[in-house]
């Protein structure tokens, strides 16, 4: 995901571990991580134009691995 985001001239602004952070609190999780990425020269002009597009920008997308090892992605609409 986050190779293919750069690739694309995205920038990749954060990663958030969510299951290292459970690991953290003595929790377990399976893989979890939230990839928040975008180009300001892309967002920018869209939030000028209505700045409220900013509550969806950037794009996030959650890579999470379900029980039977099954890796998906999900994301909000842009619609």
């Amino acid at each position: 995901m986050v190779e293919a985001a750069t690739s694309a001239a995205l920038f990749v602004f954060s990663r958030i571990d969510h299951a290292d952070n459970a690991a953290k609190a003595g929790l377990e999780l399976r893989p979890t991580e939230l990839v928040i990425f975008g180009n300001p020269h892309g967002g920018t002009p869209l939030m000028q134009e209505r700045q409220t597009t900013g509550i969806d920008l950037p794009v996030k997308v959650l890579a999470w691995q379900d029980e039977n090892g099954a890796v998906w992605l999900t994301y909000n609409s842009a619609a």
